[in-house]
């Protein structure tokens, strides 16, 4: 019994991968502010930094 069942999940993700590959992605409409956002990605960027920076800083506040 357990082997069926976990052929059958092995089986379904296999399917799934394929058929996720296959299909296209469904393209959502963009708010404007996140249009906003994909024209200049420089702020993005100087975003990321900045969590980064304050994520390292948290984490070496924790292994401390």
């Amino acid at each position: 019994m357990n082997r069926s069942f976990f052929r059958g999940i092995l089986a379904g993700s296999i399917i799934g991968t394929v058929i996720g590959m296959f299909s296209a992605p469904q393209m959502k409409p963009m708010p404007e502010n996140v249009r906003k956002m994909m024209d200049d990605p420089g702020k993005i960027q100087n975003r990321a930094k900045k969590v980064l920076k304050g994520l390292s800083k948290g984490v070496s506040e924790i292994i401390k």
